[in-house]
């Protein structure tokens, strides 16, 4: 798995259980996966892969293998992180 790092990610803030997060995967094409958080240690979150999106145009991908490659969740470090949907947010 190829996920790539956001040079900025200190500047996306706080991640907490429940918030959703955008990461950012090649493998000759660029993929937004959108994640729910389910944990948050030290150097660790972990979620639960929710879906794919192109990371270019925003059209949400079905059917890929990426979803297979990926599994349901997935265990990643905050450098890996380009967005934070806070989860009050994510609700309304």
């Amino acid at each position: 798995m190829s996920f790539e790092t956001n040079p900025n990610w200190r500047e996306v803030g706080a991640v907490a259980p429940g918030d959703i997060v955008h990461l950012k995967f090649s493998q000759s094409y660029l993929y937004k996966v959108k994640v729910i958080v389910r944990g948050v240690d030290e150097e660790w979150i972990t979620g639960d892969v929710d879906c794919l999106f192109d990371w270019y145009d925003g059209s949400q991908l079905t059917g890929s293998s990426v979803y297979a490659e990926l599994g349901p969740s997935l265990r990643f470090q905050p450098h890996l992180i380009f967005r934070v949907i806070k989860e009050r947010d994510a609700r309304s």
